[in-house]
């Protein structure tokens, strides 16, 4: 089946807007995320009440209290320290 699609992608080129458009919704397909413009998928976002775009890669920053520290994941009394 890949052989027949080298074959007619050789015998019908595609213009270069449909290949742009066509590798938008590989990726889309790829990656899981919704294909369509940004209002389009905020409306859907709280629709769905679920983040849909993807969110900055890696582990989320730990937060700070109010004087600008790091907060602690826990209290030394509550593990005996």
């Amino acid at each position: 089946m890949a052989r027949l699609g080298r074959l007619a992608a050789l015998v019908y080129p595609r213009p270069v807007a449909e290949e742009a458009e066509a590798e938008r919704i590989r990726e889309a397909t790829r990656t899981g995320r919704p294909l369509g413009e940004n209002g389009f998928v905020r409306e859907m976002e709280q629709r769905l009440r679920r983040r849909l775009l993807a969110g900055k890669p890696g582990r989320p920053a730990r937060g700070r209290v109010a004087d600008g520290t790091p907060e602690q994941l826990c209290c030394p009394e509550e593990i005996g320290i």
